[in-house]
């Protein structure tokens, strides 16, 4: 878990073995799972090592994010699936 500051955005740094490989940004916003609003970011190798997530997005808050290395398998749509995945979950505390 990660304190946030409200209004701030979260600065994330990430090492060679990810961003050295394709990789992707998930970030979710929202109050309540079923307002929650999803942004997807795919990277390719050397694209970035690091990745600002704007505090809020259309006025809902980050509540969470995932980094993910994509896989050769894909679903039914053809998005591959993940083979290594890192989760954040964002607490916004006032004060």
């Amino acid at each position: 878990m990660i304190d946030a500051r409200p209004g701030q955005p979260l600065q994330l740094s990430l090492p060679k073995e990810i961003s050295g490989a394709p990789w992707r940004l998930i970030s979710v916003y929202g109050y309540t799972e079923a307002d929650a609003s999803v942004i997807f970011e795919p990277f390719r190798s050397g694209d970035a090592s690091a990745v600002t997530v704007p505090a809020v997005v259309d006025d809902a808050p980050l509540v969470g994010v995932e980094i993910q290395l994509p896989s050769a398998v894909v679903d039914d749509e053809g998005v591959p699936l993940a083979h290594a995945t890192w989760a954040i979950e964002v607490i916004s505390q006032q004060g």
